[in-house]
């Protein structure tokens, strides 16, 4: 059984930007195949504006080729899918497109480090966990 996933953006930046830590070893999980990531016009959106924000082009060296490479492989190694209807399911309505980026591709998880999501924890069956957390699920499906 393979998991369908919904790595949100501050995740997916963290684990880009730095080669350690959790968020690194989600999505070299995700590189050797052990999920399969969805995501969304809003979280491409999401993850080419925060790469492209001057501070943190400035402080990783990142050029506009680089970020458009990176929002490049994650629209490319994805399931994409299409936000008919986002509903209010959070306190911060930011969060609402992840959750329905999650519900429409039939995600099991959301991997995040947002606290507004994490207080959720479960949202109509999408279990939502920090990097440490999901790994541990991965961790216990190689096990079985």
């Amino acid at each position: 059984m393979i998991f369908l996933v919904v790595i949100d953006t501050a995740c997916f930046i963290s684990g880009v930007l730095s080669s350690r830590g959790s968020s690194f070893q989600v999505l070299e999980a995700w590189r050797s195949e052990q999920f399969i990531n969805i995501t969304s016009d809003y979280i491409l959106r999401e993850v080419r504006e925060v790469l492209g924000r001057p501070s943190v082009k400035k402080r990783h060296k990142l050029t506009d080729e680089e970020i458009e490479g990176t929002v490049s492989v994650l629209d490319k190694y994805s399931l994409k899918v299409e936000l008919r209807q986002v509903d209010p399911a959070s306190r911060d309505p930011k969060d609402d497109p992840v959750i329905a980026t999650a519900r429409e591709g039939g995600a099991s998880y959301i991997v995040t480090w947002d606290r507004d999501l994490l207080d959720i924890g479960e949202y109509q069956g999408i279990r939502i966990l920090t990097p440490k957390e999901f790994l541990k699920v991965l961790q216990g499906k190689k096990k079985e």
